[in-house]
């Protein structure tokens, strides 16, 4: 990394690599097809497992991975063998399923629908209450994939589940999974905690946006 590039990034505490791994609309599915290091380019999957976690280490800041929404189990599986066993022991990582699981424009959106729907094919007619349960019953096994390999620095470990500020509803219905009895309707004991994607730029300045956020009424 340049010397320029460390100046820039050194004050941030946590490093979400969504649009370094290009999380949204990835095609990746097994640990064999991931981006590596020695690729001739990140552009065309991503930047590689072990460059985000040098990048980590180098800033003493914390990773935030968002994986691709295909990952099989042996995919997540290593990927957490490999943040483990590369990430420096003060650090904490945060993981999160995919992105913006709620957002119609990302096809990532589309497939949790299908899946779910395959899943709970009495949803068919309302297909985003499927998917959103898909999200949380699929969030909860990468949470609980990652707990079972860090094992004893499992602590370290922030499942973080994705979803959208205006609508406090799809929170409600991902965390409850009802419709995956093998939770017993509750991925919220599977997550650590709750990402709601909010924006701002020049119409709202951070403090405004903070005393917002701090003195709301309808916060949980």
């Amino acid at each position: 990394f340049t010397t320029e590039f460390i100046e820039k990034t050194k004050h941030y505490k946590v490093l979400r690599y969504m649009d370094w791994m290009q999380t949204n609309g990835s095609t990746q599915s097994t640990w064999g097809n991931r981006p590596k290091p020695n690729d001739t380019a990140y552009s065309t999957k991503g930047v590689p497992a072990e460059v985000m976690v040098k990048l980590a280490n180098k800033l003493y800041a914390d990773p935030w991975f968002t994986l691709p929404h295909q990952a099989t189990d042996d995919y997540i599986t290593r990927f957490a063998e490999l943040a483990h066993e590369q990430l420096d022991p003060g650090r904490k990582v945060y993981v999160e399923y995919s992105n913006e699981l709620w957002n119609n424009g990302f096809i990532q959106t589309s497939y949790t629908r299908t899946q779910g729907v395959l899943l709970w094919p009495s949803q068919s007619s309302t297909p985003w209450v499927a998917g959103w349960n898909y999200v949380g019953y699929r969030t909860s096994q990468m949470c609980d994939i990652w707990k079972s390999v860090w094992g004893a620095d499992s602590s370290r470990v922030v499942c973080v589940l994705g979803s959208q500020a205006a609508n406090s509803s799809i929170s409600k219905t991902i965390l409850d999974c009802s419709l995956w009895t093998g939770s017993g309707g509750d991925c919220a004991r599977h997550v650590d905690a709750l990402a709601i994607a909010p924006y701002f730029g020049s119409s709202a300045t951070l403090d405004n946006l903070t005393y917002g956020w701090s003195t709301s009424t309808t916060q949980t």
